[in-house]
């Protein structure tokens, strides 16, 4: 209890996001009563009550491995479009297996337009990797440890000269039959595969083949639910018929059926896979966005297990097996070398027993050094990293260090900073400071300050890191010398604005006095003072624009419905930009209201829309996404264009007046000036992500109204 509030005083910010309930869909290809559905549904629940996020976890099913996909799919698609109709939305849809996945990717715009859809446990590798390309989706292929388990079984089964593949038709079975016809034949000619397809036999016709194999004739099960006449089997039954019947050993490279029959295999660990798919929502909740995953399709924490009752029934010997295998039905009393390793102890004891008293006054002296080390490092809030300071090396780190940085994924010191600076590891020296950037678990650049201490234990220099964050530091103040400059230059704009316009007036009813008293035929002088009094008017709007970065305007606030000014605007890009430039809105469609001024909001809008046009050199789109959250009282407006995107070096300036990146000539550096103190008067704030060549995203958060205010 102590170290959650201790939590929550340290990072408010998570504390935030334990307060909004998430919404979340869980599509499972499976029924509940498949053996892998409450693995993958304790590892997404288990993931967000570790983090202390109130999620609302909605479970849908298509049953598929009993029932035609087809026919699910269409019953799923017409439930959850009812749900959706009733007002029921999903912030974040997880899928698990193939079927699941081609259901949420053939409905995705219209039942989840916008949601980002994660998936894992698909065995279609085309499938998966196709999503590299969907913006909005990506996830984890199941990997099976096809090669490993094939080396085990020749390991185990030397004589063997053939391995039968078993496999059905479902979706599954052909996902992992196409998967294992990618690896090459096995070495030699003295062993090879043999595919037996239960889309050609029936469960009678494979039980007396399996009925007929030898020892040496080993079968790899990857599926085994429906044969050639339809009939379907459910998991357990079917293993259980398989083992009865063969008479060779049945490997396996899942979990779930070891210890029924089955001998075992380098097995898929549903519940990591889980866990890994709800680490990624965790991310996305807190900016990642989707696009900067790509599908992984490395194998994640397999492992062996094996089922001893089984390779005993075939006389497999454990002993072959890699150390680190998991057994299970390994029960044995008393066994030769067990009977060895206790007479060893025994005499270990024996030989102890004179210095146990000194060992117990040890004992008392290291734990209390334990607890002091805890407290100082293994508990310390702030992260701290000891590395050789001759080397980088990083040779230890708390959990702190861990939770913010994923130290665990680099070796060095170096390989953590991102600037460039001198790097820490400048010798053996008492103390040193360093501030850099450094790139945090979730892949966010951050700026920290780093105190270096050297210190020697057992004849080894040692340097202990404390690290400090210093991002939040950084940006009030970076926003406190953006809001001084901004109120330093409205002053003088609003000063030079209204001189400016002044003289400018004068200037135009000198005009128009000189063209009221020259003549029709001289058509040359009226050409130029209708030219000079264009110019004037011109000049006189550049004034107004001027006036809009003064903080002098009190313009009324009044209730306004977001969703149909951006409608407006929309409706108004779409004729303005060039014909190359889409210009779309995505939202939810319902009503959202905030307090501010149409005129203002409506040029903030169009400015950013025109900007994200111009940034576009071909085809690209313009794309204004609206989404309104009840719980944090706020309403986000996204503009994502796909043009060349900005530079990291002018991002931190993109707000400054008079500073573009457009040609020369071409802009006043005043257009997004004007959109930040649009924004700021409005309460709300604006924040721009960028990348070079993709395009770039402007995100305005403004405070939503309620019906109660108006």
């Amino acid at each position: 209890m102590k170290i959650r509030l201790l939590l929550l005083f340290l990072f408010p910010f998570s504390y935030l996001h334990a307060q909004e309930q998430i919404s979340l869909l869980f599509i499972s290809s499976y029924d509940s009563s498949f053996p892998t559905f409450d693995l993958h549904y304790h590892g997404i629940n288990d993931t967000f009550r570790e983090r202390n996020i109130a999620v609302n976890i909605h479970m849908e099913s298509l049953d598929s491995k009993r029932f035609p996909f087809e026919d699910m799919k269409k019953q799923l698609y017409q439930s959850l479009k009812y749900k959706i109709s009733q007002s029921v939305t999903y912030d974040y849809v997880i899928t698990a297996d193939d079927n699941a996945l081609r259901f949420a990717l053939e409905y995705e715009q219209e039942l989840f337009p916008g949601t980002p859809v994660v998936f894992f446990g698909v065995n279609n590798r085309d499938l998966a990797l196709a999503q590299n390309s969907n913006p909005s989706v990506t996830g984890f292929l199941e990997t099976i440890s096809f090669p490993e388990t094939l080396a085990i079984i020749r390991k185990l089964l030397p004589q063997a000269g053939k391995l039968y593949i078993l496999y059905d038709e479902t979706s599954s079975g052909s996902g992992d039959y196409q998967t294992i016809k990618r690896y090459h034949e096995p070495p030699g000619d003295d062993f090879s595969l043999e595919f037996l397809s239960l889309g050609n036999l029936s469960f009678e016709e494979l039980y007396e083949i399996l009925e007929k194999l030898e020892r040496n004739e080993p079968v790899l099960l990857l599926s085994a639910f429906r044969d050639k006449t339809g009939k379907t089997l459910g998991f357990y039954e079917s293993v259980r018929n398989i083992s009865d019947h063969s008479a060779a050993p049945v490997f396996h490279m899942w979990g779930h059926g070891i210890g029924q029959g089955l001998v075992g295999g380098m097995v898929v660990d549903h519940y990591h896979y889980a866990m890994l798919s709800a680490q990624i929502v965790l991310d996305l909740i807190e900016g990642v966005p989707v696009g900067g995953y790509k599908v992984s399709e490395k194998p994640v924490n397999n492992r062996y297990l094996f089922d001893k009752n089984a390779m005993k029934q075939y006389d497999l010997k454990p002993r072959l097996l890699p150390r680190g295998t998991v057994f299970i039905n390994d029960n044995p009393l008393f066994t030769k070398e067990s009977l060895l390793i206790l007479a060893g102890l025994v005499l270990l004891l024996l030989m102890l027993t004179g210095f146990i008293f000194d060992i117990l006054k040890k004992n008392r002296i290291i734990k209390q050094t334990e607890k002091k080390y805890k407290a100082l490092f293994s508990e310390n809030r702030v992260p701290i990293i000891i590395s050789d300071p001759l080397t980088g090396d990083i040779l230890s780190y708390n959990n702190a260090a861990e939770e913010a940085y994923a130290v665990s994924l680099h070796k060095t010191l170096q390989g953590m900073v991102l600037d460039g600076k001198p790097t820490l590891n400048t010798g053996i020296r008492e103390s040193l400071y360093t501030v850099m950037s450094i790139q945090d678990r979730i892949h966010q650049i951050r700026s920290v300050e780093v105190f270096s201490n050297t210190f020697e234990s057992g004849g080894k220099h040692y340097q202990i890191n404390m690290i400090h964050d210093i991002s939040e530091k950084e940006g009030l103040v970076k926003q406190l010398n953006r809001a001084v400059k901004m109120e330093a230059i409205g002053k003088v704009a609003s000063s030079f604005a209204h001189d400016f316009n002044n003289y400018l007036q004068g200037i135009m009813g000198y005009i128009e006095l000189v063209l009221q008293s020259c003549r029709e035929e001289d058509k040359k002088s009226r050409e130029y003072l209708k030219k000079s009094l264009d110019l004037a008017v011109a000049s006189k709007e550049l004034a107004g624009r001027l006036l809009s970065i003064s903080r002098d305007q009190n313009k009324e606030m009044e209730p306004l419905n977001i969703t149909g000014l951006l409608r407006d605007v929309v409706d108004f890009l779409s004729h303005s930009v060039k014909k190359t430039v889409t210009v779309v809105l995505n939202s939810s469609g319902a009503d959202l209201y905030v307090k501010g001024s149409s005129s203002d909001l409506q040029n903030a809008l169009i400015n950013l829309g025109l900007n994200g046009a111009d940034a576009i050199a071909g085809t690209g789109s313009v794309e204004f996404r609206l989404k309104g959250n009840p719980l944090s009282q706020k309403v986000v407006i996204e503009v994502i264009d796909t043009g060349k995107g900005i530079s990291p070096g002018d991002l931190d300036r993109i707000f400054d007046p008079f500073f573009t990146t457009k040609p020369e000539g071409e802009g006043t550096g005043l257009g997004l000036p004007t959109v930040y103190q649009i924004i700021e008067n409005h309460r709300g704030t604006i924040k721009v992500t960028s990348t070079e060549g993709k395009g770039t995203t402007f995100r305005i958060v403004l405070p939503v109204m309620n019906s109660a205010d108006f």
